[in-house]
């Protein structure tokens, strides 16, 4: 008579187990779909809402130090700046476009969007424009750049850290402790990173004092 290997039973046992946890996903996810498309019919029927009210960055070049240098690369950089002014910006990152829809109302979805880009991008080139004067020696100028884009909420892994290092090389553990304060308020992927790299900085000058 042939025998069959003993692991069958446990094997069976496997395929049922697997098969139930299968369909309860399919459930979970077809309910997930179903509560999505609920939110997102409700969303796009929400009335436009007044966002007068929001806050908004309206950027100027004369609110940064001014820079009476010459080289070419710091000019170019600042000329791209002067694209932003008297634009209307929002950092919206802690916000998917349902959840803008379901406040401020669908109408109002592609101006919050651009306003939202228009930050995005305004952040990056501000960043340049500090890296730029701070590589080129003009530290203080750099500063002042820097902290105003954390003032206006950049999310920016690379402005926190060059921020970091420019506090660490200058002992300044005050400005450590309040940059640590606003990343903890930032919503980006990057924001545990940013944060972890803080406290060691921060353990590290408290060492040291």
């Amino acid at each position: 008579m042939r025998k069959f290997p003993l692991i069958l039973p446990s094997f069976l046992v496997f395929i049922v187990w697997l098969t139930y946890e299968l369909k309860k996903n399919e459930k979970k996810n077809k309910e997930g779909l179903q509560a999505f498309l609920k939110t997102e019919e409700e969303a796009n029927n929400t009335r436009k809402q007044d966002i007068s009210h929001l806050n908004y960055v309206l950027f100027s070049l004369s609110t940064l130090p001014e820079y009476t240098g010459e080289d070419t690369e710091i000019l170019t950089q600042q000329k791209r700046l002067l694209f932003f002014e008297g634009k209307q910006m929002l950092n919206l990152s802690a916000y998917s476009n349902t959840e803008l829809k379901l406040m401020y109302g669908a109408a109002n979805l592609e101006f919050l969007s651009t306003a939202d880009v228009n930050f995005i991008n305004f952040s990056r080139e501000l960043f340049k424009y500090g890296q730029l004067l701070y590589e080129k020696g003009a530290e203080e100028q750099a500063l002042a750049v820097l902290e105003y884009g954390i003032h206006i909420g950049t999310d920016l892994s690379k402005h926190y850290a060059l921020l970091v290092d420019i506090y660490v090389k200058n002992q300044q553990l005050d400005k450590l402790l309040l940059l640590k304060e606003n990343a903890e308020n930032i919503h980006t992927l990057m924001k545990d990173s940013i944060v972890s790299n803080l406290e060691a900085q921060i353990t590290l000058l408290e060492a040291m004092s």
